[in-house]
């Protein structure tokens, strides 16, 4: 049943959409757009799971083994470059660093490291997320734009503890892993008025290559109102999936990652 109200505002919109014709050129001030601003993280809820040729497995709840905040808020970029009407680059940068500090209530094995019982752990996990993708606008007018597109979401995971160890001295692990994953997407743009305009974009995929595996799914969704000439306003809801998982020498680093929140950003449209 939900379907059915999403259905009608896409045929809304490509029925007005029908009333203008393709662009043959990039409108004034659409050929270069940069949102910089806040990720305000309401949600973040991240399961680690370490195995190794000596460790049978250790899984890790970041929020309820480790007592790091769910919340937090983040600098965030993104933008695109449009060649033409139809072609587009477009990218989106993020680093979000969680810092936890909590007397564990379990034996903690990490390669041949053990924190007891009652240790007072301090826990890191560091995400930085870069995406870049190309973007095919296989139809583009003055009220609406739709895309497809490809490229890469590549993410980079650090995750570290650091406490007295049941040798007695203080020690610190840390692993870290960075994943290129590939995936496809597609945007709709659609401008309400000339100065007041929503975008909802897409991206998902899945592939195992060599040591790598991994699933991810991307919904982003932003109201934008341009008040000058070159600068504008905006603000919308950004929620995403990664599932991670890297084989390397026997031991095995698997990051199963869920994250939502609100984004608040200026823009400079060129």
């Amino acid at each position: 049943m939900k379907r059915y109200p999403i259905c009608l505002i896409l045929l809304c919109i490509l029925s007005a959409a029908t009333q203008a014709g393709e662009l043959t050129r990039v409108a004034e001030g659409d050929r270069f757009h940069l949102a910089v601003g806040s990720y305000l993280i309401t949600n973040s809820e991240t399961e680690l799971r370490y195995t190794s040729p000596y460790l049978l497995g250790l899984t890790l709840n970041t929020s309820r083994d480790l007592d790091m905040d769910r919340r937090d808020r983040v600098a965030r970029l993104d933008g695109y470059y449009r060649f033409t009407p139809a072609h587009a680059l477009h990218f989106t940068w993020y680093d979000i660093q969680r810092r936890g500090l909590k007397s564990i209530s379990k034996d903690i094995e990490w390669g041949d490291v053990t924190f007891p019982v009652g240790a007072s752990i301090e826990s890191r996990l560091d995400t930085e997320v870069l995406k870049l993708a190309y973007n095919y606008s296989f139809y583009h007018n003055e009220k609406v734009e739709l895309g497809i597109g490809a490229g890469l979401h590549i993410t980079k995971v650090t995750a570290g503890l650091a406490g007295i160890a049941s040798s007695g001295s203080r020690s610190n692990v840390e692993t870290s892993t960075t994943a290129p994953l590939p995936v496809v997407g597609a945007r709709l743009n659609y401008w309400m008025t000339p100065k007041f305009s929503f975008r909802f974009a897409l991206d998902i995929f899945g592939i195992e290559i060599g040591n790598y595996a991994g699933t991810f799914t991307d919904i982003d969704f932003r109201l934008l109102y341009q008040f000058g000439k070159h600068l504008g306003v905006g603000g919308g809801f950004n929620v995403n999936s990664l599932n991670l998982e890297q084989n390397e020498n026997g031991h095995t680093l698997e990051v199963n990652n869920d994250l939502g929140g609100v984004t608040l950003f200026l823009t400079l449209n060129y």
